[in-house]
């Protein structure tokens, strides 16, 4: 059984790893800025979670940054060529993810 504390870096580590695989399905060259910039934000966050140096407001902040892809990809520029299957569900699995954290975090992780 997982501890609050190694729920929430396993729905961090998930996040991210929806971000980071995303624009590989993309056949646009680029990206969206908003995305690459929760992909470096939730990087750095999931390298502090894995070091064990998490707090509640840094928890918090990584399901705000979650929350904010989300909502990025909600929009799906059709620039970016996503399809829009590919985009709900990653928008259904980073908002479930940015839910188990903020959840995990009223019971008191770090």
């Amino acid at each position: 059984m997982e501890t609050p504390l190694e729920g929430t870096i396993l729905a961090a580590h998930s996040a991210l790893v929806i971000l980071e695989t995303l624009p590989t399905r993309m056949d646009a060259l680029g990206s969206d800025p908003a995305l690459e910039e929760a992909c470096n934000i939730l990087s750095s966050a999931v390298r502090v979670l894995d070091e064990g140096k998490a707090t509640n407001r840094m928890l918090l902040l990584v399901a705000h940054v979650i929350l904010q892809a989300a909502r990025a990809l909600e929009v799906n520029d059709p620039s970016t060529n996503v399809a829009d299957e590919d985009c709900r569900l990653a928008v259904a699995i980073l908002r479930a993810q940015a839910n188990k954290i903020v959840a995990l975090c009223t019971e008191g992780v770090a």
